[in-house]
C-alpha cells in the first residue's frame, strides 16, 4: 500500500522537542522509538523537505563533516 511523501512527518515532528537538538540525535529517536522499517536516509530526506519548507531551522552545526551533525530547532507551529 502507498502512502502520501508526507504521511510519517507526524512522527518527526512529534520527536522535535522545543529546544534544539542535533540531527543525529532526533534520527536516532525516531528508528528507536518507531520500528516501522523507515530508514534513516528517509527521515533525513523529509526532514530536508521540512527544513525547506521552513517548519524545521538550522541553527548551526555540531560536526560540519557529518548531515547528522546540524542542529536543528522547529519553527512555530508545524503541522
Amino acid at each position: 500500500m502507498s502512502v502520501p511523501i508526507d504521511f510519517y512527518d507526524y512522527l518527526i515532528v512529534n520527536e522535535l522537542p522545543d529546544t534544539p537538538i542535533v540531527m543525529g540525535k532526533l534520527l536516532g529517536r525516531l528508528m528507536m522509538k518507531y520500528a516501522l522499517g523507515i530508514s534513516d536516509a528517509w527521515y533525513r530526506f523529509r526532514i530536508e523537505a521540512m527544513i525547506n519548507n521552513g517548519d524545521i531551522d538550522i541553527i548551526g552545526f555540531k560536526d560540519e563533516s557529518h548531515p547528522y551533525g546540524a542542529i536543528l530547532k522547529k519553527r512555530g507551529d508545524i503541522l
